[in-house]
């Protein structure tokens, strides 16, 4: 499978972002390190991928369905996670996400955002947002949001996604929302609320900056987990 990975997984406890472009931020309880970039290999055999980065975290990263699939390229699975961290235990679930842009065009692109959610092996969310240059209003933004739901999860795009974002002192976020109607004649809308538990931030390729925040979300009655990334242009 060609193109940049970024794996991600946690629970309430301990969260990790990787990519092997750029490097590791991995979230205990709030406290976040940053660390080398991941090896991350599929194994055909086993049908899954294992992620490493040393004295850190080792985990199995299964797909349990198809993947979403945007429009940049890029694709994203929800997966289930196993392994250890830091020596200890790891069992819950996660992403892992090839191709898209590990170095966008900044010519063309203001800002980039992604949001992942996961709550159960049957549920995940995924939902990515681009600002083309030189467009500073909101609703210039393109968005493209899909559910992951079923058993195995399928794919299904959402027709009228909506992201909104409280952010803290120096941009950074603190609380999320989605409201995800399905299509156009849906009566109620799918909507979650995530609230910032961790952050961190690493360098790109090319002098982007890519901030991530681990979020606790919830939606209808259930609680999960997830991340909500912000990559930057370079300054200047």
């Amino acid at each position: 499978m060609s193109g940049p990975i970024t794996i991600g997984f946690g629970d309430a406890e301990v969260s990790a972002m990787a990519r092997v472009d750029a490097g590791t931020l991995l979230c205990r309880r709030g406290d976040t390190a940053t660390l080398d970039g991941p090896s991350v290999d599929w194994h055909e055999p086993d049908r899954r991928w294992r992620a490493r980065v040393p004295d850190a975290f080792e985990v199995d990263l299964e797909p349990l369905g198809a993947p979403a699939t945007f429009t940049d390229g890029s694709r994203e699975w929800l997966c289930r996670v196993a392994g250890q961290v830091g020596g200890g235990p790891v069992d819950c679930l996660g992403h892992v996400v090839v191709g898209g842009n590990g170095a966008p065009d900044w010519r063309k692109t203001a800002l980039l955002r992604e949001v992942a959610a996961w709550f159960d092996v049957d549920l995940g969310f995924a939902v990515h947002a681009r600002r083309p240059a030189r467009a500073d209003a909101h609703e210039a933004e393109v968005l493209e949001a899909i559910v992951l739901r079923g058993a195995p999860p399928d794919p299904v795009r959402i027709d009228d996604p909506r992201l909104s974002t409280a952010y803290a002192d120096g941009g950074h976020q603190r609380r999320a929302g989605l409201e995800l109607w399905e299509t156009e004649e849906s009566d109620h809308a799918l909507r979650l609320a995530g609230e910032t538990i961790g952050e961190g931030q690493l360098k790109l390729p090319g002098g982007g900056l890519l901030r991530s925040a681990f979020l606790l979300w919830r939606h209808d009655g259930l609680v999960g987990t997830g991340r909500y990334d912000i990559t930057l242009a370079p300054p200047g």
